[in-house]
């Protein structure tokens, strides 16, 4: 909760919500399963809950802002064999197997019905489960090997007010990264990915920046992908932007979807979608929270990406961690690589 606080800016009312609500709905939803449980009803008390919560993240997604945003599959996303189900079921697959294991576990341990109930949930709920996993080991196996990337994530620890300061700053903050590129980046690295809203620029020192991070692009042999704030005479978008090392130019995704409350900046088109081809393959872009709307991820896996670049926001506690993003469209919903290095400067 201080990280959102005091290192995003979220208001206390929207903490407290994000918090409160989902307590409240869980509660709430055990009190549904209890009241199967005095019935007697063992296996409806089984499934009940799964539904309940996936209902509820369903209608929470199509009303919210936040989309998905918070939904229980995103803890999985290191479970690849259970995460392949989204591709039959979308992401509401994923809770329903989480929940559907807790809940049957429940019930078992609760001690309701007879021997012969309890035995009918135990069977029922172990088939279902292991008829997900085995479909999840089978498409992971027959999908052709996914090529392995060298990804260099570098993040610098600086407080929100430089982010909110001067022009000048911006560019003293930008060419900072640019020297830890050159520093740091490990050799073989294919691509460079950098946080979300590094600096504030206006497009008079844009020519600057683009041929800044050209030069780091062409000294590592990478592709730097890099989260900037462009303010022209139309606004200010919240943008990621990519440099590639054959000099080929600049490729430039405005942020669909923002934080409401926290973001002034301007929404992008939310038809765009940009594709480049680099040598890592078909790459696609998006920001963040964009990756809570799934639409957006379905349509780049339609076009035939490999992978997704996505600048990610970090506070000022988090250097160190993994601060930036990458995201591959398997299933979907979409799941998280593994950089071959993050580093804190």
């Amino acid at each position: 909760m201080e990280a959102s606080r005091y290192g995003i800016g979220l208001p206390w009312p929207l903490i407290l919500v994000s918090f409160l609500v989902p307590a409240i709905v869980f509660a709430l939803g055990v009190l549904f399963v209890r009241s199967f449980l005095r019935r007697g009803a063992v296996f409806l008390a089984a499934i009940a809950f799964p539904f309940y919560w996936v209902s509820y993240e369903f209608l929470s997604a199509s009303i919210s802002p936040h989309s998905t945003y918070g939904n229980l599959a995103y803890t999985q996303m290191n479970c690849l064999p259970l995460i392949q189900i989204a591709s039959l079921t979308g992401i509401w697959g994923i809770s329903f197997a989480v929940f559907l294991f807790a809940g049957a576990t429940g019930v078992l341990l609760s001690g309701a019905g007879d021997r012969q109930q309890r035995r009918t949930v135990a069977i029922a709920t172990a088939v279902v489960l292991c008829a997900v996993f085995l479909f999840g080991g089978w498409r992971l196996r027959s999908n052709p090997p996914a090529r392995s990337l060298a990804v260099t994530l570098i993040a610098k620890d600086v407080p929100m007010n430089l982010y909110l300061g001067s022009e000048q700053q911006a560019l003293e903050l930008l060419h900072e990264y640019a020297d830890e590129i050159r520093r740091t980046t490990p050799a073989g690295t294919e691509l460079i990915v950098l946080p979300e809203k590094v600096g504030r620029v206006s497009e008079k020192v844009l020519p600057e920046v683009d041929a800044l991070f050209n030069s780091a692009a062409a000294a590592t042999g990478a592709t730097i992908d890099i989260g900037l704030v462009r303010r022209t005479s139309s606004g200010a978008f919240n943008s990621s932007r990519v440099y590639s090392p054959n000099g080929a130019g600049q490729a430039t995704y405005d942020k669909h979807h923002l934080l409401l409350g926290v973001e002034p900046e301007q929404p992008g088109n939310p038809n765009e979608r940009v594709l480049l081809d680099l040598q890592t393959g078909r790459a696609g872009l998006q920001v963040c929270k964009d990756m809570d709307f799934p639409q957006l991820s379905r349509e780049y896996a339609r076009d035939g990406i490999n992978v997704l670049l996505v600048p990610r926001g970090i506070s000022i506690s988090t250097a160190g961690c993994t601060p930036v993003w990458l995201f591959c469209p398997a299933w979907k919903m979409v799941s998280r690589l593994r950089g071959q290095d993050a580093t804190g400067f």
